[in-house]
């Protein structure tokens, strides 16, 4: 704190002032012009607070904020702005607006030797009774922080052949300006086509932001809240408990709290599953945590929420809705919602994979049926408006898009992630309405990173900085996350650590791993399945998961489920285990154990579909034919039993067996090309092809019933 004769001086020198003054108008004298951002400190007790005063206008017509990122205060604006000439010294005085304390600034500007230009602008800063030195120096923050990336391209390169990522690109919004937007390698390496900051790429996961940003403006609007249950809008919601499904809020939706897992396969590679019938499908579905117990990725909530968005909002689907409130007024008019769409332009990035160390072209995945977990598409220069708006409080070129309290929502601590920080720069991660939040070096960050088939991407904020970054690359790999960090250090001056080089040590880790080559101890060896390979051949089905086939390919057996065609090789007894090398990384490796029912067929089929819940069981469907009428009506007609002569009749795709005295009972078709009586189960009658009888059994007899 000041001496007593300093906020007495400083009171005199405020005074002064005032009577030489122009308060926006009132000219006295030529003054240097003061437009521009100013950066410098407040000298406090035993430390410093940092500042950034943005000044706009000219001098006769100021306006201003001031944001002081160690209190999380940005763009506060400022009154009284007070700029007075005499014998060539100029004062600038300023106010904070409607912060206690009346906190004033008033200092004087230094010039440089040759007269020309402002040096500083130095003086004492009050509030609540207490004066202390500030400085302040014009600032140049875009050329500072270009300036301060350095060799970042060089940095990209270099890590695209040590991660053997095909191509890469990154875009830098710093101050309300895109300062960098670069490509590196390639996006399509069979046609050596360079990657660019147009170049259309898959942003995966970090679409979900985006979702909850479109339902944030249906909250402003007053279409719905937070904490309206998702029935309130969607009555077709269900979950395998219905307690937890009748309370379960929209909140709880974007937040990953729903005491649902992953379940992922469900919707992988789906592309023949409608939206309306995947969230049909979530009752069937196993929970696995209590609601609000415990944070679980789950990308089939968020399909759930984009079409209840939808619905609120009246608009035919999510992507109308998108394209309305989001992509159009941020001027994002290449970004799109389908890889099929992307691949119609001209500049769009291919998938590659990573696999053992060799890089492939692998083919690109629809996400369309949980397009609001992850489908858009975008390129480095539109997602920049992206990162424009969330930094500029909502605006975007002067509209206000979606208000300072619904980013605030949106940017909060929504659901603890349950997590460890990967190091000691960071703080435990939460969960936001879309976003990942937490500390960084002692600021607040808010990102996600998004990864699907050959693309990964990551975006991330810092709010307090003006600062954001998104980079992907087109291949499975760490590199968008670290080289994202890389550049945040260098702008933030932080102490330089190496993280793409921690990163390529654990990518080499895993390879020696994969490659290590130790049999599983749990494998029984020498065994044998209980049924000829045929048996196990037909289709099962689950109410969540769906339909998926088991076909046989000479002798070895393969699992098709949503056009995934995965080999399968026998571990132990009835348990088969997916290919290693197959095509679609996601089906690797899977055990499967088919199950006998009483009769001794192979009836079920279970997988470890979710790897926090039990396994998923699939039932096996009876053959088709024995509901087809063509193949149904060679066995109508009388049939011979040593009491009585039963009829068999066709009612279309149908069978109905007539025992005199009785009711009529229909013949519903079981496993192993069975019939069973179906008010009477235990009663189950089988055709012979090549003799034409019936066979009629029961728990006691077995009777063969002659076709007359």
């Amino acid at each position: 704190m000041r001496s007593s004769w300093e906020r007495a001086r400083f009171t005199r020198w405020r005074a002064a002032m005032l009577l030489c003054v122009w308060i926006f108008g009132g000219v006295v004298g030529a003054s240097p012009a003061l437009e521009g951002t100013w950066q410098g400190r407040i000298e406090l007790p035993n430390q410093h607070l940092d500042i950034e005063v943005v000044l706009l206008g000219e001098n006769n017509q100021l306006s201003g904020t001031i944001s002081i990122p160690a209190q999380g205060a940005k763009n506060l604006p400022l009154k009284d702005l007070l700029v007075s000439t005499s014998n060539d010294l100029t004062s600038v005085a300023f106010v904070i607006e409607g912060v206690p304390g009346n906190p004033a600034f008033l200092g004087e500007l230094a010039l440089t030797q040759d007269g020309e230009h402002i040096a500083s602008l130095s003086g004492l800063f009050s509030q609540s009774g207490g004066t202390f030195a500030f400085t302040l120096a014009p600032a140049d923050p875009i050329g500072s922080a270009l300036d301060a990336l350095g060799d970042l391209a060089a940095t990209a390169e270099q890590a695209l052949l040590d991660f053997q990522a095909p191509g890469a690109a990154m875009g830098i919004v710093y101050k309300g300006e895109l300062i960098y937007a670069r490509g590196f390698g390639l996006r399509d390496v069979k046609n050596n086509l360079p990657m660019t900051a147009d170049s259309l790429f898959a942003i995966g996961s970090t679409t979900k932001a985006m979702t909850t940003t479109v339902l944030g403006m249906l909250v402003e609007a007053g279409l719905l809240t937070w904490d309206d249950r998702v029935r309130d809008h969607l009555p077709q919601f269900n979950l395998a408990d219905e307690a937890v499904a009748s309370q379960t809020t929209v909140r709880d939706l974007v937040t990953h709290r729903t005491g649902m897992p992953r379940h992922d396969l469900m919707w992988y590679n789906n592309t023949s599953t409608s939206r309306e019938e995947g969230v049909s499908r979530l009752e069937y579905l196993p929970l696995t945590a209590k609601p609000r117990s415990r944070f679980q990725y789950n990308n089939l909530m968020f399909m759930t929420a984009g079409m209840l968005a939808a619905s609120v909002a009246n608009q035919p689907s999510w992507e109308d809705l998108m394209q309305a409130r989001l992509l159009d007024p941020l001027n994002m008019h290449r970004s799109n919602f389908s890889v099929t769409q992307s691949q119609q332009d001209d500049n769009f990035a291919r998938p590659y994979l990573i696999d053992e160390g060799e890089v492939s072209e692998i083919p690109f995945r629809s996400l369309d049926l949980i397009g609001p977990a992850g489908s858009v598409n975008s390129s480095i220069n539109e997602m920049a408006n992206w990162l424009k708006l969330n930094l500029a409080q909502g605006q975007f070129e002067g509209d206000q898009l979606v208000s300072t309290t619904t980013l605030d929502e949106l940017q909060g601590y929504h659901m603890p992630m349950g997590s460890e920080p990967s190091s000691q720069e960071f703080s435990p991660p939460v969960y936001g309405l879309g976003w990942i939040v937490g500390t960084y070096q002692g600021k607040k960050i808010v990102h996600h990173s998004g990864g699907i088939d050959g693309f990964i991407t990551n975006v991330m904020l810092f709010p307090q900085q003006d600062l954001g970054v998104v980079a992907f690359a087109n291949a499975n790999t760490e590199l968008p996350q670290w080289l994202s960090f890389t550049a945040v250090d260098r702008l933030l001056g932080h102490p330089q650590k190496d993280w793409l080089g921690q990163a390529l040590s654990r990518k080499k880790n895993a390879e020696a791993v994969v490659t290590s080559g130790r049999d599983d101890p749990r494998r029984k060896l020498k065994t044998k399945p209980s049924q000829k390979i045929n048996a196990y051949v037909g289709e099962y089905v689950h109410p969540g998961y769906g339909p998926l086939q088991i076909e046989l390919d000479g002798n070895q057996l393969q699992l098709v489920y949503n056009d995934m065609n995965v080999p399968l090789n026998h571990w132990h007894y009835d348990v088969w285990k997916s290919s290693a090398k197959a095509q679609d990384f996601v089906m690797r490796n899977h055990l499967a154990q088919f199950h006998h029912n009483l009769n001794g067929d192979i009836a079920k089929l279970s997988i470890r579909a979710e790897a926090t819940a039990k396994p998923i069981v699939f039932n096996k469907q009876v053959d088709a034919q024995m509901k087809d009428p063509a193949w149904l009506g060679q066995w109508v007609g009388d049939y011979a039993t040593p009491v009585a002569v039963l009829s068999v009749v066709q009612k279309g795709s149908t069978l109905h067996v007539v025992v005199p005295g009785q009711p009529t009972y229909e013949l519903v078709p079981e496993l192993g090309g069975r019939f069973h009586f179906d008010s009477v189960p235990d009663v189950v009658v089988q055709f012979d092809a090549s003799t034409k009888n019936m066979l009629v059994m029961q728990p006691a007899s077995t009777i063969e019933a002659k076709k007359l």
